[in-house]
């Protein structure tokens, strides 16, 4: 039995020492390794065993205690909508940039990223992690309450990223998350595309696998709306990632009178009706889940409302290119009406 438990705990040590982790990260790490170790030791008739495993487990509680019990200071807050209420609890017990970090890792050995989308990703999003983390150290992430299948239209979280002002915002801006749920890193930066417009982020989580399509989904976005309408914000651009940029184009043409554009990243539904408002399409030239071919489809049938702009990049370009994003989206935003 102990051999059983100590290999797979001996891989995840492999790959976590090659993973960037942080503190509270490392300290998780000691404290199952010790508790491994200890159970290890009790099972081979070490009694000392037990003081191992104890110092383990004791010093887990202790960092989930922390991170759970600390308040949320600064601009980047998890609301629960639509009550408004702040919420953190179970979402903070662990950093996002180890849980994200650490399943790049593992994802390829599954299939669900190929060895050319993993070329630099750990490392862009490590510095996107770097980035939010210098802003502000301790923050919540929706993607425990989403993988305990926790998201709901009347009950759901979403990442509030508030503008660097002290007056009222005048543009909100909602993004989609795609496939794997919300993430509070990519809302981050895509509210620092918009930053120079103090636009007023939210970034509402439906299921891990972004269906925003569905009557849940389509709930979630407007309870989403209305929670910026109580905000006072009434110029609105929606904007989605893969399978958020999929729901983002299928609800635009139903929410047409609440939004003042859209933003479509690695991905569009060709399906999708027309809406008629100002749409950014953004793909990877080298995309192997959303081919650009298809999306340059989805453009043209949009017209002139349409800005279509093909980046060399893969279907991670927000994090590979945030750059280059950033830029394009700043310009499309200077030139609403």
């Amino acid at each position: 039995m102990s051999v059983t438990v100590a290999i797979p705990i001996a891989g995840m040590v492999v790959l976590a020492l090659i993973t960037p982790l942080t503190l509270s990260g490392v300290l998780y790490l000691v404290g199952t390794v010790a508790f491994t170790v200890g159970l290890c030791a009790i099972a081979w008739g070490y009694k000392r065993g037990r003081w191992v495993l104890g110092l383990g487990l004791v010093l887990i509680l202790a960092v989930a205690a922390v991170r759970m019990l600390s308040p949320q200071n600064g601009s980047i807050k998890q609301l629960l909508l639509p009550h408004g209420t702040i919420s953190c609890g179970v979402n903070c017990l662990i950093d996002e940039q180890d849980a994200a970090l650490f399943s790049t890792r593992v994802l390829p050995f599954v299939g669900w990223i190929s060895p050319r989308e993993q070329e630099g990703l750990v490392g862009a999003m490590h510095a996107g992690y770097q980035q939010m983390n210098a802003v502000q150290p301790l923050i919540a992430s929706p993607f425990i309450h989403t993988y305990l299948g926790l998201q709901r239209a009347d009950a759901f979280d979403a990442v509030v990223i508030e503008p660097e002002t002290d007056q009222p915002p005048e543009w909100g801006l909602i993004f989609l998350h795609g496939f794997t749920g919300n993430f509070t890193m990519p809302c981050w930066l895509m509210a620092q595309t918009v930053s120079a417009f103090q636009s007023l982020t939210v970034c509402p989580s439906v299921g891990w696998k972004g269906d925003w399509w569905t009557a849940n989904g389509e709930a979630t976005l407007r309870e989403t709306i209305a929670y910026l309408h109580q905000r006072g914000v009434n110029r609105i651009v929606l904007a989605g990632l893969s399978n958020g940029a999929l729901g983002t184009s299928e609800l635009a043409s139903k929410l047409k009178d609440e939004l003042a554009g859209l933003i479509l990243l690695s991905g569009a539904s060709l399906d999708a009706p027309d809406s008629g408002l100002p749409v950014l399409i953004l793909t990877g030239s080298r995309d192997e889940r959303m081919p650009p071919e298809l999306i340059r489809a989805y453009a043209n049938r949009m017209g002139d409302q349409a800005t279509f702009v093909a980046l060399d990049s893969d279907h991670f370009m927000l994090v590979k290119q945030f750059d280059a994003v950033r830029e394009h989206i700043d310009q499309w935003f200077r030139e609403l009406p």
